[in-house]
């Protein structure tokens, strides 16, 4: 019922943005993918959300297009890249010429990059269509990475007496400790629950790193809602 409602009331805004700009939008088809928000439930509670959204954009002036649906954790991280190289037209550049991407959300972590040469490994590889110029790409996703869940996970492994380094106002180092554990912990099958994590390769030299989503607000905390101040 919730996601009805809601999704209800942003087709309603659309809607009434649409006829703000005499734009004609009745018809106009809607396609509506889910991230680890939902990748993280149980099926059925999964299924009963989706179905919800679908009939709100039923009874919509748009058009369901496809049925609403969960993208696969890879899938996700190939749309990060592609929207920014897009954005960045980087996608007809050479090898090297394109940006990496990182997607920090609540529940996962996206990782999409070109790497500078094939890994011995295929896992976590992709190959793009011709029209996209045919590029290898490394696509992932960490799903129990996001911001929210990893920090829940990071605090979860505390066993210290003292107050956690992680707990604002913090300590910087023992805090990147930690994480670094956290994280290292999940490249091993089962230390964390989240199943094993392939490895990723290198990032090529001098490669543009775009960061996405938390990141941004990350660097807002950070440099005092100022992010043309951070470096």
């Amino acid at each position: 019922g919730c996601a009805k409602k809601n999704l209800s009331h942003m087709l309603h805004d659309l809607e009434a943005g649409c006829r703000a700009k005499s734009v004609h939008c009745a018809g106009a088809p809607v396609y509506l993918r889910a991230t680890a928000g939902l990748r993280l439930l149980q099926p059925k509670e999964r299924e009963s959300i989706l179905q919800g959204a679908a009939e709100a954009i039923r009874q919509s002036a748009f058009r369901l297009a496809s049925l609403p649906r969960t993208l696969p954790g890879s899938e996700e991280a190939l749309y990060d890249w592609l929207m920014v190289n897009a954005a960045a037209r980087t996608l007809g550049a050479p090898r090297g010429g394109t940006y990496a991407v990182l997607d920090l959300g609540g529940g996962s972590t996206q990782i999409a990059f070109e790497p500078a040469s094939t890994p011995p490994s295929s896992e976590g590889m992709h190959q793009l269509g011709a029209p996209l110029g045919g590029r290898a790409l490394y696509a992932v996703s960490r799903l129990g990475l996001g911001m929210n869940e990893a920090h829940a996970g990071v605090l979860a492994r505390w066993r210290g007496a003292a107050r956690h380094p992680c707990t604002l106002p913090g300590d910087y180092e023992g805090c990147r400790k930690e994480l670094s554990a956290f994280v290292r912990a999940a490249e091993e099958e089962g230390s964390t629950g989240l199943g094993r994590q392939p490895r990723t390769p290198p990032l090529p030299p001098a490669v543009r790193l775009v960061g996405l989503d938390n990141f941004y607000f990350a660097v807002l905390a950070l440099w005092g809602g100022d992010a043309s101040r951070a470096p």
